[in-house]
C-alpha cells in the first residue's frame, strides 16, 4: 500500500473510533436528561432513534461505512417512541424485537467465518 492509502485507511479508522465514541456519549447523555427529567418511555425511544440515526447519517456524509443493522435499530427505536406518543398500541412490538433479535443472533450462528488469507509462501533457501 502507498503512504497515501495507508493514511487514508488510518484517518477513516480514526474518523470511525470518534463516531462511536461520540454516539455512545451522546446516548449515555440522552438517556441521564430523559432519566431525570423523567420524559417517559416514547421520548426516551424517540431520543434514542434519533442519535442511532444520526450517528449512520454521519458515518454516509463523511463516507465512512455504516451499518444498515443500525439504521433499521434507529428506525425501529424512532418509530416505537412516535407510535407511543401519538397513542398507538404497540402491543406486537416487543414479541416482533424479539424474534429480530433471534434471527440476526442464529444466522450469525449459522454463518460461516470468512476464510483467512494464507500467508505468501517464504522463499526456499536452495543451498
Amino acid at each position: 500500500m502507498s503512504g497515501d492509502k495507508v493514511r487514508k485507511v488510518r484517518d477513516a479508522e480514526e474518523l470511525d473510533r470518534k463516531l462511536n465514541a461520540a454516539s455512545g456519549g451522546l446516548l449515555l447523555i440522552w438517556i441521564g436528561v430523559a432519566m431525570a427529567a423523567d420524559v417517559g418511555w416514547a421520548m426516551g425511544l424517540s431520543g434514542v432513534g434519533i442519535v442511532l440515526l444520526a450517528e449512520q447519517a454521519a458515518r454516509a456524509y463523511w463516507a465512512v461505512k455504516y451499518e444498515l443493522f443500525w439504521v433499521v435499530v434507529g428506525n425501529v427505536f424512532l418509530l416505537g417512541g412516535i407510535l407511543m406518543q401519538v397513542g398507538l398500541s404497540i402491543s406486537l412490538a416487543p414479541l416482533a424485537l424479539i424474534v429480530v433479535g433471534i434471527a440476526l443472533l442464529a444466522s450469525t450462528l449459522r454463518r460461516k467465518p470468512p476464510e483467512a488469507e494464507a500467508p505468501p509462501p517464504s522463499p526456499k533457501n536452495e543451498d
